[in-house]
């Protein structure tokens, strides 16, 4: 899995107007589960592809910095900072999967993922080296696919069942882990109908 073969060829195709319209759907959901001093922070939007969901939440946090493993992606969200009035952005090419954050020594208070987790093969490893960048009651937010028989695929994973997704996160550091489904959709995952979940855990401290 990782698929950033797959997302270097596609960057320069992959916004559409569906995309769009979930990842602005998507922020708001999880502008409703931020911390109240959310907009004093830093933020990193981890797997950011070319920043559909991030791009809408620069203004509820201090600085934003946006990572992908993909250069190709993350050359097309510095094209759209660019064009924006936005300063308080920062990018980065990094593969957490595989390198430590400590090697590009990010630091935040927030982490969100969307539609990451079904790429990565070693989830345990990505939330333990993501929780390195987290201070003490530092929050995680996770958006991705419920678990959906339906799909088969040896590229990504079906999506996620809760308990066992609950357990990951408890070994790898994360506390008051809450999880709720909040977007239907039809032919949205692998041309299979589909639901997407918004989960918060804050790291133990």
């Amino acid at each position: 899995m990782g698929n950033i073969d797959v997302f270097e060829r596609i960057a320069n195709n992959y916004d559409t107007p569906d995309r769009e319209k979930i990842a602005k759907i998507t922020a708001n959901s999880i502008l409703k589960k931020l911390s109240p001093q959310s907009s004093a922070q830093i933020a990193i939007d981890y797997g950011c592809g070319t920043g559909l969901v991030g791009m809408n939440l620069l203004d509820a946090f201090n600085t934003v910095i946006f990572a992908d493993a993909s250069q190709n992606m993350i050359n097309i969200v510095e094209k759209k900072l660019e064009e924006s009035s936005h300063l308080n952005a920062k990018t980065v090419c990094l593969d957490a999967e595989n390198q430590s954050i400590q090697t590009v020594k990010l630091e935040a208070n927030t982490i969100f993922m969307v539609q990451v987790l079904l790429h990565v093969k070693e989830i345990t490893l990505l939330l333990n080296n993501l929780s390195e960048t987290l201070p003490p009651k530092g929050q995680l937010i996770i958006v991705d696919f419920d678990y959906n028989e339906q799909v088969i695929s040896d590229k990504v994973h079906n999506g996620f069942k809760e308990d066992k997704l609950t357990q990951t996160l408890h070994k790898s550091g994360f506390e008051n882990i809450n999880r709720e489904t909040f977007y239907h959709g039809k032919n949205m995952f692998m041309n299979k109908d589909a639901s997407l979940f918004i989960l918060t855990a804050t790291k133990i401290g």
